[in-house]
């Protein structure tokens, strides 16, 4: 069996696991945007990245297993490769909507 075939039967095994949405009670009420599900609790933000897909503002039906570990990941990536005078410059100029 191929890597991609291997690939392909583990996202298939997988589909009906993909994560919709995500319930955590003890962290109080949840902002849901199109992909992402936010507490703010105290002084931290939790955000947890789903499977949901969006596209042009729309949040489709459709779930793809492993895009909320996949995003999760690149924003990992994208903060360790990124200078912290960057990321000062980019904080200092962001809206943050709430």
């Amino acid at each position: 069996m191929s890597s991609e075939n291997e690939a392909k039967q583990i996202i298939r095994s997988r589909i009906k696991r993909a994560l919709g949405e995500c319930v955590i009670p003890e962290l109080g009420p949840v902002k849901k945007g199109k992909v992402r599900d936010i507490y703010i609790s105290d002084d931290k933000v939790i955000m947890v990245a789903s499977d949901r897909v969006s596209a042009f503002d729309y949040v489709l039906d459709n779930l793809i297993p492993f895009k909320g570990q996949v995003l999760n990941e690149l924003t990992r990536w994208a903060f360790a490769n990124t200078p912290m005078w960057c990321l000062a410059q980019w904080w200092m100029t962001a809206s943050i909507q709430m």
